[in-house]
């Protein structure tokens, strides 16, 4: 994923673990930051109800 604006980094923190642990120091740096740039992997399941 690519972020080029400082609110869409600080909303990605926010939607994570992360965002309770970040100091002031870290969210200060990701407010200054011009671009970022990280990889996110998923697994979905699908849980099914048989009859």
């Amino acid at each position: 994923m690519e972020f080029s604006h400082s609110n869409d980094i600080l909303n990605l923190l926010s939607m994570t673990p992360f965002a309770f642990k970040a100091s002031a120091e870290v969210i200060e740096e990701l407010k200054n930051k011009q671009s970022f740039s990280c990889q996110a992997d998923f697994l979905i399941r699908l849980y099914q109800k048989t009859s």
